[in-house]
């Protein structure tokens, strides 16, 4: 009974968690619906949708909560509704689609999403009694406590159609997919929202006293750590992290008259590291432990140290390397973490909340054209490559004069400017390079050498490389009245039927293939529609012995079948042969030829 009134508990605040968050609830419903209409059609047209809901998603959590810290009116609530599915609709129209992910998409989303959730933890603590690293932790235990159930809920159920599949029926493949959609985009969501505790806000100032208690021991419970989270953070993650930020130290204090300056291999460390002593920074706020205490406030100002000295590095090498994505992060991350570092280190621990606006500010500023990671980064590569053109006398008339006494530093240099032009997809911009410069016969015309590299090894974007889609191709006429046909075939596709039209000696031939759930057969017929042979699968499976062998090997004579008759012949060479149930795959060589 108890086990019921859980469940039936659970469910109520699930309704609850709906009225709380109805927009939200329409986006993740709207991308679980959209993911699944992908799995089913096995197409990713539709991830734009995809990424927009998700977005939406976020954009809408942070509406709601605007609205329960700061007002009452519903009609503020339909604003700040409307203010969300306004900026979800500019998400979708603004970018450009072409391919349904690329670099630009992926950052400028993953950006959007940081800023969202920051602010989503944020905003229940601006001019309240909690403090952002309660907020934090509230929503930290939130969700991994929501992880924790949908990983096991995932678990027991791919354990149940694992044992469908060994005792009763095989299932189809794409099951344990739009499981897995449901799991992540629904399930997951839904119960990390029913688990939210409702904030103080302005519409509260009236609300009954017993409430009122009730409400803030919900919220105090949630923002007490545990014993076991204690010991983890104290005793594992702030050791490890002191061992991270030793090392990082010594690289610093090593290189500090040399390779500091020119190599970028603190640049990733860096990102990460500043992570990490934010994260473990904001977690350990809430830790009643010596060593933890010791960590907040020591750490703020270990890692000023080091983002000051990387950032500046990272600013001397602009010099040589011009502007990249990752190197202007790598900068304005930098900036962003010498900041909080000044305001973690000197002030306070009720400031931690500054990390949210702070963020807002420079995140939006590295997606907002014209000074974008990307922007900036295509501009400052398209100057140098065309620097490089006109010192080696490439470029006359807005043309590439091509050269093959071109030093080998410059046609490194060349070759990985282009790479990365092609990377951030701005080649089109750069109107003196031709289409298809990233083919290597393209790419030694226009400059005169072949694509050439610092490490020796090529970029796998300018290997040559050809691909027949046999599926579409046309019958090879190998001589009058004979044709050769690659044969691919799938009921897994669809409808793998097809009709081919043959012309020889001024007539016209046509042959029909069908495919059923575990058979096929082909007729070929004359132009007046006279049958002049017909070739079934049960012929070729008699011949390949498929009723005698579940698995085998032949040889190429075992593997050819020839159907003759007066009129046509028709031989069959088997490449490979798969019957499972319902599922069938067949890829042949198939010669007609008609006498």
């Amino acid at each position: 009974m108890k086990f019921i009134e859980k469940i039936k508990q659970r469910f109520e605040h699930v309704l609850t968690a709906m009225g709380r968050y109805p927009l939200a609830f329409v986006f993740i419903m709207s991308l679980t619906v959209v993911n699944m209409v992908m799995i089913y059609t096995e197409s990713d047209d539709l991830y734009r949708f995809s990424y927009t809901f998700a977005i939406g998603f976020l954009f809408s959590l942070v509406a709601e909560h605007i609205y329960e810290r700061f007002f009452i009116q519903m009609r503020i609530r339909f604003i700040l509704m409307g203010s969300a599915l306004v900026l979800t609709f500019l998400y979708l129209f603004l970018q450009n689609w072409t391919d349904f992910v690329s670099l630009q998409i992926g950052i400028r989303t993953g950006v959007l999403a940081l800023i969202s959730i920051l602010l989503f933890i944020w905003l229940p603590s601006i001019q309240s009694k909690l403090r952002f690293s309660q907020s934090f932790f509230v929503v930290f235990k939130v969700f991994f406590t929501s992880v924790l159930f949908s990983i096991v809920l995932g678990i027991g159920i791919s354990l149940i159609i694992g044992i469908i599949n060994l005792l009763l029926f095989s299932t189809d493949y794409t099951l344990m997919l739009h499981v897995t959609n449901v799991i992540a985009c629904l399930f997951a969501p839904v119960f990390l929202l029913s688990m939210m505790p409702y904030y103080f806000g302005e519409k509260d100032e009236d609300l009954p006293r017993s409430q009122w208690l009730k409400r803030d021991e919900k919220l105090t419970n949630l923002t007490e750590t545990t014993p076991i989270f204690d010991n983890l953070l104290n005793y594992v993650i702030v050791p490890i992290t002191f061992i991270y930020s030793v090392i990082l130290l010594l690289y610093i204090a090593i290189n500090m008259t040399g390779e500091l300056w020119t190599e970028a291999l603190l640049e990733p460390l860096l990102v990460s590291f500043t992570v990490v002593v934010l994260f473990v920074y904001i977690l350990a706020l809430e830790v009643d432990k010596k060593l933890a205490e010791l960590f907040t406030k020591v750490y703020p100002k270990v890692l000023l140290v080091i983002v000051l000295f990387q950032t500046i590095a990272s600013i001397v090498k602009l010099a040589d390397t011009g502007v990249t994505y990752g190197r202007y992060y790598a900068i304005i991350f930098g900036v962003f973490a010498t900041i909080m570092a000044l305001i973690y280190g000197f002030l306070n621990k009720t400031k931690t909340g500054w990390i949210a606006p702070v963020f807002l500010v420079f995140g939006l500023i590295s997606i907002t054209p014209p000074i974008d990671a990307f922007s900036v980064s295509r501009y400052s590569q398209t100057q140098a490559l065309e620097q490089v053109l006109v010192e080696e006398e490439m470029l006359a008339d807005n043309e590439v004069i091509p050269s093959e006494s071109v030093s080998e530093d410059a046609q490194i240099e060349i070759t990985h400017l282009v790479y990365y032009l092609d990377e951030i997809q701005a080649l089109d911009e750069v109107t003196y390079l031709p289409e298809g410069i990233m083919n290597q016969q393209q790419f030694e015309r226009t400059f005169g050498f072949s694509p050439t590299y610092d490490n020796q090894q090529p970029d796998p974007r300018f290997q040559r490389s050809i691909y027949v889609n046999h599926e579409e191709a046309e019958p090879i006429q190998t001589a009058e009245g004979s044709w050769l046909l690659v044969e691919r075939i799938s009921n897994e596709q669809g409808s793998a039927d097809k009709q081919v039209t043959l012309e020889a000696n001024g007539a016209t031939y046509q042959l029909d293939r069908t495919v059923a759930t575990d058979r096929f057969s082909y007729q070929l017929s004359d132009e007046s529609d006279q049958v002049l042979m017909t070739l079934t699968s049960d012929e070729l499976f008699d011949a390949w012995g498929m009723e005698d062998s579940t698995n085998q090997e032949l040889s190429q004579e075992e593997a050819t079948f020839v159907k003759e008759n007066d009129d046509v012949m028709l031989t069959v060479v088997l490449q490979n042969l798969s019957l499972y149930d319902d599922s069938l795959y067949v890829s042949s060589y198939l010669f007609i030829t008609i006498k």
